[in-house]
This record gives C-alpha cells, sequence and structure tokens, in this order.
C-alpha cells in the first residue's frame, strides 16, 4: 500500500503522484519552504459526525501534542505557479542527485497535473505523511 498525493478537480479527486515506496518522505513542503512557492500546513484527520454517518475531513493545525496527530500535509499552488516550478525543476536537472531524483519527478507530476487541468485556477495537494 502506498502513500499519495490527491487533488480535487470539479468535485473528484484525482491521483497526482504516488511516493516511491520505502524511500520516499512527503516532501510537499520543500516547494513552500526551499522555493517559496505556495502555502503549506500539516493536516490533522478528524472524525465529523454527519447524519449518523462517519465523514472523515481535513483541518489545518499548527501545533501538536505528538507527532503521531498529523495525518498528512496540504499544498495550495496557482496555476501561475507552475512556471515558477518548471524553473525548478530545470535548476534540479542540472544538479541532480539520488537524493532530489523522486523529489524532481514529483514536482513534473504537479506539473502535469496542472497543466491538464486547464479550467481550474487554484490546486489544493493533500499528501499524506
Amino acid at each position: 500500500m502506498g502513500r499519495y498525493i490527491e487533488c480535487e478537480v470539479n468535485g473528484e479527486c484525482h491521483s497526482v503522484w504516488k511516493y516511491r515506496f520505502a524511500s520516499q518522505e512527503s516532501e510537499m513542503y520543500r516547494i513552500f519552504t526551499e522555493l517559496k512557492i505556495g502555502e503549506y500546513s500539516l493536516l490533522q484527520y478528524v472524525l465529523e459526525q454527519k447524519e449518523n454517518e462517519p465523514n472523515y475531513k481535513y483541518i489545518s493545525i499548527y501545533k501538536f501534542k505528538e507527532w503521531m496527530e498529523i495525518g498528512g500535509d496540504r499544498l495550495i499552488l496557482n496555476r501561475k505557479d507552475c512556471e515558477k516550478l518548471k524553473i525548478a525543476i530545470e535548476k534540479l536537472k542540472q544538479s541532480l542527485t539520488n537524493k532530489d531524483e523522486w523529489y524532481m519527478r514529483m514536482l513534473e507530476a504537479i506539473v502535469n497535473f496542472i497543466n491538464k487541468h486547464k479550467e481550474q485556477e487554484r490546486f489544493i495537494f493533500h499528501g499524506e505523511l
């Protein structure tokens, strides 16, 4: 079983990236911290009761009592961020290390996803930790 980055388009959830099993951490935070692109936050899954049926939703949280409380992360990008990501990919290709190979491929998957969905301007990517 793998971990994924997903994004919603027109009310439907799509898989964007599948982490390489046991060798890749969630690296969406690097887009925000290193490239200064988008908005990033950690997430916690919270059980919400609606009409007697359990329903999970995400909430953003910034302070944790324990690491185990974190369920995932979220990165919000706009279509205009795509050009910045393409520049970052080209720089990574010029100085590619084993450590950055899967990160670069994740960036490419995100760019390809944004380019594929031209009807949408804002993309909210959810990842699993």
